[in-house]
């Protein structure tokens, strides 16, 4: 039976929900304690999260930067006059950040 369970959520498209199920089944005794709608929730979090990285992904790819950088890589000299502080207090108010 769960092997069908498997194969159906990969054809409607939860191939990360699958492999979240399939990790569960294979860690016998350490979901156990939890309720349905817990490990439901762990797999549906699971999809999302990893729709949401792979949206972010294509998206940077469609940008077509010509580097690839984060925050960490700003340079904050003097010449810049940028404050880490400013930047830093941007990123984490923006709807883009992970929250």
């Amino acid at each position: 039976m769960s092997d069908n369970v498997l194969t159906d959520l990969r054809r409607l498209s939860l191939g990360p929900m699958a492999e979240a199920l399939q990790h569960q089944m294979q860690q016998p005794g350490t979901y156990d304690d939890l309720a349905f709608t817990e490990r439901l929730s762990l797999l549906v979090d699971h999809e999302l999260q990893c729709r949401h990285q792979r949206r972010q992904q294509r998206l940077i790819r469609a940008a077509g930067f010509r580097m690839a950088a984060t925050l960490n890589d700003v340079h904050y000299g003097n010449a810049r006059n940028l404050e880490r502080r400013q930047i830093v207090t941007t990123d984490l108010n923006s709807p883009l950040s992970p929250i």
